[in-house]
């Protein structure tokens, strides 16, 4: 985790203030306090003067709105005055931390320790180099897995259309119990058809038929009628 940043509001003494700016500057830091940031910058900003303490009190308040492009701003304006300049060069550098502009804030870190070696800026400078040498995932790879995984649900989607079909050719192709016996009928009767073919191809090789000789009966000599039986 990065080192907590140092956010001691600064007294604005040396502002050629009225009894109104005074005011603004004691509400301000009692929003500032309460956690109204936004009130508390707004009261900073209305004083309209550029100095170094009003700039660090209103950087503190950006970075604690998360608005750090703008906290750096104000940060390099601070420079002088009351300002604490190892807690400047810390802040600034926790806001390129935060905006992983890592070699901006390993820059701020290594000022802040000629100022003073703190463990503090230390932990923050180990951590600001971890983060810029941290290897960074491969585009190209990470596009290949997301069209694998488009591909796979595709493929699955396929999967189900395609059993879906297969059930209702399955449901489709299912015939009734009366149709099965009657096939099944059919299959017999022409499978014992073809077994009597074999049967009368294998009685009658090598052998010849007989003829028969009928005799005609003398009372039905006019009416001649053939009748072939069976031998």
């Amino acid at each position: 985790m990065i080192g907590k940043l140092v956010l001691s509001l600064l007294l604005i003494g040396s502002l050629e203030a009225s009894l109104l700016d005074f005011q603004k500057i004691d509400r301000a830091k009692q929003d500032y306090l309460n956690g109204n940031y936004s009130k508390s910058l707004k009261l900073f900003k209305s004083l309209n003067k550029d100095e170094p303490e009003l700039n660090y009190n209103i950087a503190n308040t950006l970075y604690k709105l998360a608005r750090y492009k703008e906290a750096i701003k104000y940060y390099k304006r601070s420079l002088g005055g009351k300002v604490n300049e190892l807690e400047r060069r810390y802040n600034l550098g926790n806001c390129y931390f935060k905006l992983k502009d890592y070699d901006s804030a390993i820059l701020a870190y290594k000022y802040a320790l000629k100022i003073d070696n703190s463990d503090d800026v230390k932990h923050n400078l180990e951590l600001a180099y971890k983060m810029k040498y941290k290897p960074k995932k491969r585009k190209k790879d990470t596009k290949k897995s997301n069209k694998k995984g488009k591909d796979k649900g595709k493929n699955s989607k396929n999967n189900k259309k395609s059993k879906k079909i297969d059930k209702k050719s399955q449901t489709s192709s299912k015939l009734t119990k009366d149709e099965l016996k009657k096939l099944k009928k059919l299959e017999q009767e022409k499978s014992l058809k073809s077994h009597l073919k074999k049967m009368l191809k294998n009685s009658l090789k090598g052998k010849k038929v007989p003829v028969i000789m009928y005799r005609l009966d003398r009372n039905e000599s006019s009416k001649i009628k053939i009748e072939l039986k069976p031998w």
